[in-house]
């Protein structure tokens, strides 16, 4: 005999075939998951940008070709500023091996991760006429002229780094033994701009040698962001009046000041010891490095920022400062906002990104 089908059950059969899909050809897969930017990967992938920097910086360009290609392969599209700060970075490399058509892919490529910030856009544009203008295209100004208002000391300081398709070291010279204190900064950087080109007055009164580096404090000005050259040597001639004539102190108080162009200079001579930190013990062995413009309100400008890499990846490789020892001013004093809101965080990316050793392999 055959069994007797209930009518329940064959109701319920009929539903599930009403309510299930049966697939006629195979399914898509679905989208890859890009990494965040706070994903292990993105860190890994900032650490090797990192590395990439010094690489390049040390006069090897191809190494640090193959360093950025294992960090773009480390992310999606999920964290366009690190896609973009790694193809920029890229660019560049290849400009320094005369690869002038390479960079234009990559400075376009930057330009292509979408939602580029105001700030980025001068920075790019000024990039792809210099590359443009190597490989000998005729139109290369257009790209020029889409920076308005014109921005000559920007120009004026990619030109110098990637001028002749040579970028501008980021670490020490080879003649400068490791730990030394170098009597002119442009040892540590050839950029860097000296005392006398913003009027210094000289230094005064007491004042102690520095004898070594083991740490580095970061700081802005709260104030005086400048985006010319004259406006940042003024801005310097008066933070240096009101250190010595307000606060009576033998001169400027960093030792190094960046302006929003990525323009390094030279504040107090880094042979002495600095009066930024908050008493003389916290001062003694470290660095001062102060950030022109007020990072509670203002973000950090790419050129700054940038400019702020290289000079704290050079100084922590050349001085061996660990970087659980690079510090901001309000981790080492209380009740301060410095070096604001936007500075911290970004410094807060940078010591996750990987260790300063980094940039001497």
């Amino acid at each position: 005999m055959k069994p007797k089908t209930t009518l329940p059950f064959v109701l319920f059969v009929l539903l599930l075939g009403a309510c299930v899909e049966f697939p006629t050809k195979p399914r898509k897969a679905g989208p890859v998951i890009s990494p965040t930017s706070n994903s292990p990967e993105a860190v890994l992938a900032r650490s090797e940008l990192v590395q990439a920097r010094a690489q390049l910086g040390a006069g090897r360009p191809t190494s640090a070709l193959l360093t950025l290609s294992s960090a773009r392969s480390r992310i999606g599209t999920s964290a366009p500023d690190l896609l973009r700060d790694i193809l920029v970075t890229w660019g560049d490399a290849n400009m320094a091996l005369d690869h002038h058509v390479r960079a234009i892919d990559n400075y376009e490529d930057a330009l292509a991760t979408g939602n580029v910030p105001d700030e980025d856009l001068a920075d790019l544009y000024y990039r792809m006429y210099i590359a443009r203008r190597a490989s000998g295209d005729p139109k290369a100004g257009t790209w020029k002229v889409k920076v308005r208002p014109a921005r000559p000391a920007l120009l004026a300081d990619l030109e110098h780094r990637l001028s002749g398709g040579r970028v501008t070291g980021s670490m020490p010279s080879r003649a400068l033994s490791s730990g030394s204190i170098p009597s002119d900064p442009r040892a540590l950087l050839a950029d860097i701009r000296p005392r006398r080109d913003w009027g210094a007055k000289a230094i005064e009164g007491s004042y102690v040698a520095m004898g070594f580096v083991d740490r580095i404090t970061v700081h802005h000005a709260a104030c005086c962001a400048a985006t010319s050259s004259s406006a940042a040597a003024q801005s310097l001639r008066a933070i240096q009046s009101e250190h010595q004539d307000g606060n009576g102190w033998a001169d400027i108080g960093y030792h190094f000041l960046l302006d929003q162009n990525g323009t390094i200079w030279e504040g107090r001579e880094l042979r002495w010891q600095g009066a930024h930190a908050g008493n003389s013990t916290l001062n003694r062995g470290n660095l001062g490095i102060c950030l022109l413009g007020n990072f509670e309100d203002e973000l950090l400008l790419a050129p700054q920022r940038r400019a702020l890499q290289r000079l704290l990846d050079t100084a922590a490789g050349q001085f061996d400062v660990p970087r659980g020892r690079v510090y901001t001013h309000r981790e080492l004093k209380q009740g301060t906002a410095c070096p604001g809101t936007h500075l911290q965080r970004f410094m807060d990316d940078y010591r996750r990104a990987g260790t300063p050793s980094l940039a001497l392999q």
